[in-house]
């Protein structure tokens, strides 16, 4: 393959920095949950859909620990927020990544200006 090549691959993985992608979405919730925006649950179930690609909403409930009732609030909230997406109203979730919150999970992706202004508006 070709050298440049390979340093595109490189640059574009530090960029993204999946193998810490749990821990931002941790932080993230966290900072939501201290807003009152989010419950600590999300976290779970964000970081479920992120590790699958997608989660039926018949998972919710284990996923979360809580009961079904509550695990479709919890879904419900991160859809609102436009963190979860899903093609129907009974369909999987998948995970999606807002602009306004992009800097929280792939904070290399744009420079701090950028970044800042971003992180204001949430």
């Amino acid at each position: 393959m070709d050298t440049a090549a390979i340093d595109q691959i490189e640059f574009m993985q530090s960029l993204f920095d999946l193998d810490s992608i749990q821990n931002r979405i941790s932080y993230f919730i966290d900072l939501q949950n201290v807003n009152g925006l989010l419950r600590p649950e999300s976290k779970y179930l964000l970081q479920e859909v992120f590790l699958k690609g997608q989660v039926y909403r018949k998972e919710m409930a284990r996923i979360t620990g809580k009961s079904a009732k509550t695990a479709r609030s919890i879904m419900k909230k991160l859809m609102d927020h436009g963190l979860l997406i899903s093609d129907d109203a009974t369909g999987p979730v998948r995970i999606n990544f807002p602009v306004n919150y992009i800097g929280y999970f792939f904070p290399k992706l744009y420079p701090e200006t950028i970044e800042a202004t971003l992180n204001s508006k949430s």
